[in-house]
């Protein structure tokens, strides 16, 4: 199995973006709070089985329910159109980034990991999941919100 990019947690600056302006903090955070659940664009492709996503070849496939999606190869769940609103419930931008994000661990309840794990053949992919299941049990920043969301 080849080497992998450490998992990150997706932020504005991960997606290439900077803002600026009298705003920017206030922006940014708001776009990151909305980025919290899902991972940073990774070069190695799927978070899980590494095929591309994106482009002709991309195996990204379209759910039924608006802007989600999931890896063609092995369901990895996505979203590819986001809508982000300000705290006023008004849209941040213009038209709806269209981003191909991976949903991170912590945005998926731990039944559809262990039913993806049984839905994998390949070993190493099992694998996989459990090292990105220990990521997120780790991650400092969803321990938090674990915690948040248990009081």
């Amino acid at each position: 199995m080849k080497e992998r990019k450490p998992l990150e947690i997706c932020t504005i600056d991960s997606l290439g973006y900077r803002l600026t302006g009298e705003d920017a903090s206030k922006h940014t955070e708001v776009i990151d709070d909305y980025l919290f659940v899902f991972l940073a664009p990774n070069k190695d492709g799927c978070v899980l089985c590494g095929r591309e996503l994106g482009g002709l070849m991309g195996t990204f496939t379209w759910d039924i329910a608006p802007g989600e999606g999931f890896c063609g190869n092995c369901k990895w769940p996505a979203r590819a159109i986001h809508h982000i609103k300000d705290a006023d419930g008004d849209p941040m931008f213009n038209m709806s980034p269209r981003w191909i994000l991976q949903y991170s661990p912590y945005a998926l309840t731990s039944e559809w990991l262990v039913k993806l794990e049984l839905e994998q053949v390949m070993q190493e992919d099992v694998d996989r999941i459990q090292e990105i299941r220990k990521w997120a049990s780790e991650h400092p920043k969803y321990i938090e919100a674990e915690q948040k969301a248990a009081s």
